[in-house]
């Protein structure tokens, strides 16, 4: 059954294969499951000479929270890394994205991994026999079928897209297909949202009146921050203002429309180490980001401790909120920092809070505080 089939589940971030990433999906309620699947880029893991090893990683991060995900393949897949440099793992993901046979290894690798609802490979030489031969095998897999589009990356493949959607349309099959409509990093929402209904409204006329199912993915997290150590400044979360507003003006047609996201991280292939900037910790609620940095302020632990104490006393702070994340920053006020002192840990504790309030958009504060009482978190 294709995850989408569930009315509960509406959420689908894109997670990349990083530790910061997979940390903070991994510290989860195990009921948050229930209302996403994460879409995961297949790349090299932190470490990972073998592909194995990545995909323990993942399955490791997601275990006990979702019991498949959307696998496709990320951009950079070692092809520009000198012969000496290239390793197994390397090898293996570009094999897998070789369009030969039509994409046989792809096809080959999802049908043996049944925890993986597939994407199709798709780009502007791809021939529709090529298209035709995934979908038949995709199909009979029923796991659903996934066509992620980013239209900077990839140009205009619209007429490729519709073909898949009308070889699906012919089985009866279209609530078996999830588009996600990928725009990547935006700064407001007007003119992306345009973009995304633009792009939805072609696919439905494909689906020749019948009702498809699509998704909006981007990300806005800053590039740049605002403000010194005495200030905590709120961002607005506008890949969710993008998302409402597609799905107001789809509100009357034959589209159902999800959410996707990149959890609040930005566009990115390589762990970011976080250089020599100043302490800074982020707090994600339902609409907004809150972040403290501490610039003119402390530094090192006793930094992050400070920009602790300032987001738990910001005004979207929510006080009952038990959740790995929140508790992170509850114990970083308290001066508990050991190996905690640096960028990279701080980017996982807010994608833990961002994706369980994106899980959560809909519920009431009573029913996003009562989710995260469930489990334990680990340290």
């Amino acid at each position: 059954m294709p995850p989408w089939e569930s009315n509960c589940r509406r959420y689908f971030p894109i997670i990349h294969v990083l530790q910061a990433d997979l940390k903070g999906f991994s510290q989860l309620p195990a009921s948050d499951g229930e209302r996403l699947c994460p879409i995961i880029p297949l790349a090299q893991a932190n470490g990972a000479h073998r592909f194995d090893n990545t995909l323990r990683k993942v399955r490791e991060a997601i275990s006990g929270k979702s019991n498949r995900f959307i696998a496709d393949l990320a951009d950079d897949l070692g092809q520009s890394l000198p012969i000496g440099d290239m390793k197994d793992v390397h090898r293996d993901l570009q094999r897998l994205a070789s369009s030969a046979n039509s994409y046989a290894e792809w096809r080959k690798f999802i049908c043996e991994n049944e925890d993986m609802v597939p994407t199709i490979r798709i780009g502007a030489a791809t021939a529709d026999h090529e298209l035709d031969a995934q979908v038949d095998d995709f199909l009979k897999l029923e796991r659903g079928i996934v066509i992620r589009y980013r239209p900077r990356r990839q140009g205009a493949i619209i007429p490729k897209i519709q073909h898949v959607i009308r070889r699906i349309a012919r089985e009866k099959a279209l609530g078996s297909l999830l588009i996600v409509v990928d725009l990547e990093d935006i700064r407001e929402s007007l003119t992306p949202s345009a973009v995304a209904e633009a792009i939805i409204t072609d696919c439905a006329v494909a689906a020749g009146g019948h009702e498809i199912i699509a998704a909006t993915a981007a990300t806005s997290f800053p590039t740049g921050f605002n403000g010194v150590a005495t200030e905590v400044n709120e961002y607005p979360i506008v890949e969710r203002q993008l998302n409402n507003s597609v799905a107001s003006t789809m509100r009357d047609s034959n589209v159902r429309v999800l959410y996707s996201d990149y959890a609040s991280a930005r566009i990115r292939v390589k762990e970011q180490r976080g250089g020599t900037g100043y302490p800074r910790i982020d707090y994600a609620v339902k609409s907004s980001w809150y972040s403290n940095r501490q610039k003119d302020g402390l530094d090192g632990a006793d930094g992050y401790k400070a920009a602790a104490e300032s987001i738990i006393d910001c005004d979207g702070w929510i006080e009952e909120l038990d959740i790995y994340g929140a508790n992170m920053i509850r114990e970083a006020s308290e001066g508990v920092l050991e190996k905690r002192a640096y960028a990279k840990f701080w980017v996982g504790v807010r994608i833990n809070l961002h994706l369980h309030a994106q899980a959560r958009y809909h519920d009431s504060s009573e029913e996003l505080i009562e989710a995260a009482k469930e489990d334990d978190w680990d340290d």
